[in-house]
């Protein structure tokens, strides 16, 4: 997997599927010190990894549907691009195309008596640190890219 920084440079994180617990550990403690070291991502890097993403499954849509049906040795072509290509693709654009107004702060409102003493209030929406993804078998793309997105 590719991260980005904060001033758009790429840093190649890769785990291949042989990882033992360790190799993950270790990826996901270097993700949480650039986590720390970098703050919160802007609204255009994570349109950015969002973009990345959706060419990354459209790119690879054949290669995909293609392992699927090797694993599976049955499942439909089309069961699978339509399960694990067009939702990932769905889903990530969604995100892509919402994610500055779900980081939008809010302002609620506040009882008088505390607006008359100065008192103000907001809401902002920041990620809470790193975590991993597991997918499942059945439909790996579909439940890795979803909470991905």
């Amino acid at each position: 997997m590719d991260t980005t920084d904060t001033s758009g440079g790429t840093r190649n994180a890769t785990v291949d599927a042989g990882a033992s617990a360790q190799d993950m550990n270790d990826l996901l403690e270097r993700q949480r010190a650039s986590f720390l070291r970098d703050g919160f991502p802007s609204a255009e890097i994570r349109i950015d990894r969002l973009e990345r993403a959706i060419a990354m499954v459209d790119g690879h849509r054949q290669e995909i549907i293609d392992a699927l049906c090797a694993d599976f040795g049955h499942r439909s072509s089309h069961l699978s691009e339509l399960t694990d290509v067009c939702s990932p693709l769905h889903t990530l654009g969604h995100a892509k195309r919402n994610v500055r107004k779900w980081m939008r702060t809010e302002r609620p409102s506040v009882e008088l008596l505390l607006k008359l003493m100065g008192y103000r209030a907001r809401i902002d929406y920041e990620p809470l640190g790193v975590v991993g993804v597991i997918g499942p078998w059945n439909y790996p793309m579909t439940l890795l890219m979803d909470p991905l997105a």
